[in-house]
């Protein structure tokens, strides 16, 4: 019986530790799924429920291995719902440990052997705490496991964001863009006709900008913001003048963002000098001059 006790007590806190540290975890990744938390705050979450986890496990050790309920204390509370073993059963116990007990106590002992066996002592265990801890622990283990099954990447992405958040990874944006203008040089002043398409995400009120990055051929550096005008066929596009000696152009919407397109400005070619021969046919050369024009 007091075994029994011991083990139910164990499970029970056992449990709701391994439990309660599955639902922080899930509610830690996604918060941070939600809100994207930077760096910092990741960290500060992350020490916090360690000195919390610590404090939970030195409290779970405390009351399982080293304030449980004692075999005395079993004893007495099965004494005061059995009303055959009251003020018996905690002086057998006694006298059963003793090294030589006498024949009085022998016979006690006896007797409280004898109406044991004919009562169901398990009846009056409290396993019903116990049992609803393990099964909310369970059943968040199958809900983990099936959704790291469902989503192994995005899981473990959130896995190593909560429990390792140094490192540096991202979650999938929400948004998904595409450049859909290309080119490695253009003419200084024309006009690049850059365009971007919203393969995920897309939504009415989204707006897409252009991050242009423009390195002039001194060195000097200059970012600005253009926000893109969208299209009738969903695409998002504005015309943005080529200036400087290279330029970068980056498309960003909400969490999403392109690949920069680096660009080349180049001097557009001009015609420096020409000359044109005009030489009449040998049928109608009589009387006809070649003609000689340079500029």
């Amino acid at each position: 019986m007091h075994q029994k006790v011991l083990l139910l007590h164990r499970l029970q806190h056992v449990s709701r530790l391994v439990g309660c540290f599955i639902l922080c975890v899930t509610t830690a990744i996604l918060t941070d799924w939600l809100l994207r938390w930077p760096m910092v705050v990741r960290l500060a979450l992350l020490s916090a429920g360690l000195l919390a986890a610590i404090h939970a496990l030195r409290v779970v050790i405390r009351r399982c291995w080293i304030q449980h309920p004692s075999l005395t204390s079993t004893t007495l509370r099965v004494e005061r719902v059995e009303p055959q073993l009251r003020e018996s059963l905690a002086s057998a116990m006694e006298f059963e440990h003793r090294a030589a007990p006498g024949s009085l106590e022998a016979r006690v002992v006896e007797q409280v052997s004898m109406t044991l066996h004919g009562i169901r002592i398990e009846r009056h265990l409290r396993s019903t705490r116990a049992i609803a801890w393990v099964g909310a622990t369970f059943a968040l283990m199958l809900a983990v496991a099936g959704w790291i099954r469902h989503e192994p990447h995005g899981s473990w992405i959130g896995l190593r964001r909560t429990l390792t958040p140094w490192t540096m990874d991202r979650w999938l944006p929400r948004v998904v863009l595409e450049n859909a203008w290309q080119s490695p040089a253009v003419a200084r002043g024309a006009q690049i006709p850059y365009s971007v398409k919203v393969l995920r995400g897309d939504a009415p009120d989204l707006r897409v900008r252009a991050r242009c990055t423009t390195w002039s051929e001194m060195g000097s550096r200059d970012e600005r913001e253009i926000e893109l005008i969208r299209q009738p066929d969903g695409s998002f596009e504005r015309p943005i003048a080529a200036d400087g000696s290279r330029m970068s152009i980056q498309a960003l919407a909400a969490d999403g963002e392109t690949d920069p397109i680096e660009v080349k400005v180049v001097t557009a070619p001009s015609i420096a000098s020409g000359s044109i021969e005009i030489t009449p046919p040998t049928y109608a050369a009589s009387g006809r001059p070649t003609i000689r024009s340079d500029w």
